[in-house]
């Protein structure tokens, strides 16, 4: 057998997938000591091989010359489900602190009352029976959080598993066939949605190489938008923002469920007008509300220096008395510029 021969493909050749033309250097300064054109690719360099990390980017000609990243998406909330603030002190309500509970808005929604095997031969045959906590529409205490009542037939979500049901009582749906999904032992306190459960909870997903990039003459922007509200009944403002937490591999556990132990606050969103929410028990009044645009991140003069830099959705309400504060459809992008 022929022994294996590696070639090196010169850059600019298009052979090797890289961009043909693209400027490579190991530093912002670097790169534009190059004279790159408007609308180059240009490849920045950090580290060493083999642990060698290549950020792709582009020249932007106008407002004197800068270095633009693809956008990133590390924050992801998406609709059906509102992050809520409550069940918590007024004092830690009016800090700053991570949202961590799903509530459920504008759908029929509750949790198993005693666990049950899908792999069971009734849900096999059309007779299974699925007991949950309330199938009426939530009153707030009942179940917690607040939601629609579900219809007298229909589909069912557990997981990833679908359901059947040809009928109900206030605490079962009845006649329940498993249509799709693994065949699971589902334990007490399982959320059951009608039809999908959209985005439930807050998807984190954090910045790699951000010390050394940062170093090596970048830096971040962000674009963040987000629905919000505050609590029914009365009349407060509701205010959320990303806190940034980095870490070293090695480092241990970096999230707090409180703002403490990261670098900072960035862009920070707040009801432009206090509001009294809605009707606890129907879906809530949000309001959008966005940065208009590209920011730089601002970390209150912090710079990052270590490899991973995560964001963690937080809030915090008006002080007064207050019920909670929501938010939903939260998104945050990130992009690197020079």
């Amino acid at each position: 057998m022929s022994p294996v021969v590696w070639r090196n493909v010169p850059l600019g050749s298009g052979g090797g997938g890289e961009p043909v033309g693209a400027i490579r250097g190991e530093s912002v300064a670097e790169i534009l000591a190059q004279s790159p054109a408007d609308g180059q690719r240009c490849i920045l360099n950090v580290g060493t091989w083999p642990d060698l990390h290549e950020e792709h980017l582009s020249y932007l000609a106008a407002n004197g010359g800068h270095l633009i990243g693809e956008q990133q998406r590390v924050i992801l909330q998406l609709d059906s489900w509102a992050m809520d603030l409550g069940n918590r002190s007024r004092a830690l309500m009016t800090e700053f602190t991570r949202f961590r509970q799903g509530i459920p808005y504008g759908k029929a929604y509750t949790t198993v009352r005693t666990a049950f095997n899908l792999g069971d031969a009734s849900f096999g045959n059309g007779t299974g029976v699925v007991p949950v906590l309330e199938t009426r529409t939530a009153n707030g205490t009942t179940i917690p959080g607040k939601s629609l009542g579900f219809p007298t037939s229909g589909s069912l979500l557990l997981y990833n598993a679908n359901i059947a049901y040809t009928g109900k009582t206030d605490t079962t749906f009845t006649g329940c066939t498993l249509i799709a999904g693994d065949v699971i032992t589902v334990p007490v306190g399982a959320d059951v949605t009608v039809g999908s459960t959209g985005g439930y909870g807050v998807d984190s997903i954090p910045v790699i190489r951000a010390g050394e990039l940062y170093a090596a003459g970048l830096h971040l922007q962000e674009q963040f938008i987000a629905m919000i509200n505050d609590e029914p009944g009365e009349a407060h403002q509701l205010t959320v923002a990303p806190y940034w937490h980095e870490w070293n591999s090695g480092d241990g556990d970096t999230i707090s469920d409180q703002a403490a132990g990261g670098i900072a606050l960035s862009s920070q969103l707040r009801l432009p007008t206090p509001d009294d929410g809605g009707n606890p028990v129907s879906e809530r009044s949000f309001h959008w509300i966005d940065t208009n645009g590209w920011v730089d991140l601002n970390l209150g003069g912090a710079v990052p220096a270590k490899r991973f830099l995560a964001p963690v959705l937080m809030g915090k309400m008006d002080a007064g008395a207050f019920a909670s504060g929501e938010c939903l459809d939260a998104n945050l992008l990130v992009r690197w510029v020079s």
